[in-house]
């Protein structure tokens, strides 16, 4: 299993400690982009802001394309929109945000 155990911070949540969390799953079976297609997820906590890129997968060596997207991206600001039901990474306002949460999540899946 794939991460690094946060088990410290419940005895001390004080310690320093990531504000992001990542993860990765498939697209819908009936997206049309089938295996071919990946969705890479950053959330995180001090921007309250969860983000998502849908790019091609090489589904032989399992990497990402970040440079060729299939499919829109997310992001859903958690201080206005906790149910994540609007999709604001096109917005003017959300992209210095979007920017940021991009590159940390094609640093931490490595960009291809």
């Amino acid at each position: 299993l794939e991460g690094k155990s946060f088990a410290e911070l419940l005895d001390d949540p004080d310690k320093p400690h990531r504000d992001m969390g990542f993860y990765q799953y498939t697209c819908a079976s009936n997206s049309g982009w089938g295996k071919e297609c990946m969705g890479y997820s950053v959330v995180s906590i001090l921007l309250q802001r969860r983000y998502t890129e849908w790019v091609a997968f090489n589904s032989t060596s399992a990497t990402p394309n970040f440079s060729n997207p299939i499919a829109a991206a997310e992001m859903y600001d958690h201080r206005l929109d906790p149910g994540e039901n609007e999709n604001v990474a096109d917005a003017p306002t959300q992209q210095a945000a979007r920017r940021q949460l991009s590159t940390a999540l094609q640093a931490n899946f490595g960009r291809q």
